[in-house]
């Protein structure tokens, strides 16, 4: 066995173990409630309330308190959830609140880029999750159940929002804060606060996992062009660091907080547009799957440490978007402006760096990469099988 492969492997197998069981132990109940006919939708964000509620009894009480606290904090955030949302069925609402009006593409298209992005976002957390599952588990499985998951638990959110803002009408105070307060209170007096805490709590604990996926990512970032050790002081920096980035920006942001979130939003989909079609065009149609593991780590391996096919089919395609970009006041381009503020750029970029990776894909010897891919898969399983308890 190479020295990289048995490396490789003695820092890949304690990482599944540790990182799998949480969403084991999440994906046994589900198979339980599953058997009832009823599908938990809610599972991540379940799983993110009883980690931080976990986090905050064993810090007070020990382990027993922790077990029980996240347990609870995982079953009352669905309950005050589920009846928020039952509530809005039973609220006033001004006459024509839900008339459907004038269809008008720029705030159409807008929001398919909010929305987009919102979805696009979730890529990262796919591939770091999903290399975790069991072979037999099928790439339409994990698409499936990913997708659908994030896609019905944002739109839930989204809907709320929505709502909430047009019941508020012009009263909208531009948060939604005092609207989920007042509409919390109609069940009882005091139960739009409760509202609000859990809500920031989730906050805090979904704001805990991306600080930390950002200090990764600009670990890696760093590591591309100077070799980094991720020790534990260099995560705080870069945790700290991301931290402070985010709270400037917030800062900076609350003034018009929507309108700002939203240009921010845009900003995200206009990055990971050409990113996604490049990820989609290898997996799906230029590799098919079968990607050497170890050789992704090795700067001098058959990958290589730059991929400038990739690099080059992301920045034309980021730039035949840049004319249709409508980013409030911040940009609006001449396509854009042409076609009334309605910006299509997703439908540009998306295609043309699809089609120019592609094209530069051609060259790849793909039959030679998947023979490496295999041999290395044969090995990693042999080395597991001698790594089995008896």
């Amino acid at each position: 066995m190479s020295g990289m492969v048995l490396a490789f492997l003695q820092a890949f197998l304690p990482a599944t173990v540790r990182m799998a069981t949480p969403l084991a132990l999440a994906a046994v109940g589900e198979c339980v409630v599953e058997r009832s006919g009823l599908i938990n939708i809610g599972l991540e964000g379940v799983i993110l309330s009883g980690a931080f509620g976990a986090l905050i009894g064993a810090t007070a009480g020990g382990v027993a308190v922790g077990f029980l606290a996240g347990i609870a904090s995982g079953v009352v955030i669905v309950i005050i959830f589920g009846i928020f949302t039952i509530t809005l069925f039973f609220i006033h609402y001004p006459a024509g609140t839900f008339s459907v009006g004038t269809f008008k593409a720029a705030p159409f298209f807008g929001q398919f880029g909010v929305v987009a992005g919102y979805q696009i976002s979730w890529a990262i957390y796919v591939s770091d999750y999903s290399r975790y599952m069991p072979p037999n588990v099928t790439v339409r499985r994990t698409f499936q159940w990913t997708y659908w998951g994030s896609a019905i638990g944002g739109g839930w959110m989204m809907i709320l929002g929505a709502v909430l803002a047009a019941w508020a009408g012009k009263n909208f105070d531009g948060t939604g804060i005092a609207e989920l307060n007042a509409v919390g209170d109609h069940v009882f007096d005091g139960f739009g606060a409760v509202v609000l805490v859990v809500a920031a709590i989730g906050l805090a604990s979904v704001t805990a996992l991306n600080m930390y996926g950002g200090s990764l990512t600009l670990i890696s970032a760093v590591d591309s062009f100077w070799k980094v050790r991720p020790t534990l002081s260099i995560r705080v920096i870069t945790v700290g660091l991301t931290a402070a980035l985010s709270l400037i920006g917030a800062l900076a942001a609350s003034k018009h907080f929507l309108s700002n979130f939203n240009s921010f939003l845009l900003l995200i989909l206009y990055l990971f547009i050409p990113w996604t079609a490049v990820n989609l065009v290898d997996y799906y149609i230029v590799r098919r799957g079968h990607y050497a593991i170890a050789e992704i780590f090795n700067p001098h391996g058959m990958y290589g440490r730059w991929g400038w096919r990739g690099i080059l089919a992301y920045l034309v395609g980021f730039a035949a978007m840049v004319p249709f970009f409508n980013v409030g006041t911040l940009y609006e381009g001449p396509a854009a402006k042409a076609l009334g503020g309605a910006d299509i750029s997703f439908f540009i970029g998306l295609p043309v760096a699809a089609i120019l990776y592609y094209v530069f894909s051609r060259s790849i010897d793909v039959a030679a990469e998947t023979r490496v891919a295999q041999a290395e898969m044969d090995e990693l399983e042999a080395a597991a099988a001698e790594h089995e308890l008896p």
